[in-house]
């Protein structure tokens, strides 16, 4: 639908305000196993509730928790989690192709695959 695309940019270009830690600023940027936890830590981080991130991403709260969790049985079909984990990327900010390829390798792992 038309108002889809009208909040498109409005989603992703968000400005989201937090106290910067070097620390965490380091952290971030030397991290190398994205899990579920550490992007709720960022997430936490920037100041994002579970709910506001839901609202930005249109991803439910209910999948947005399996995610932070890696909670395969309850999450859907890869392809969708990729997405999902874009979609968080780019309203934290982060390296999204370094985040996926290492967050989905986790996933997989605890799907067995």
């Amino acid at each position: 639908s038309k108002t889809q695309f009208h909040l498109q940019p409005k989603k992703t270009n968000e400005k989201i305000s937090y106290e910067k830690s070097q620390a965490i600023e380091d952290e971030i940027k030397e991290q190398t196993v994205w899990s579920g936890e550490f992007l709720k830590k960022v997430r936490e981080y920037k100041k994002i509730p579970l709910e506001r991130m839901s609202e930005i991403t249109k991803i439910s709260a209910y999948y947005i928790n399996a995610l932070e969790k890696i909670d395969s049985k309850n999450l859907p079909a890869p392809v969708f989690v990729r997405g999902y984990v874009v979609q968080i990327c780019k309203v934290l900010s982060l390296e999204e192709k370094k985040v996926c390829d290492s967050y989905m390798k986790l996933y997989k792992d605890s799907l067995g695959k």
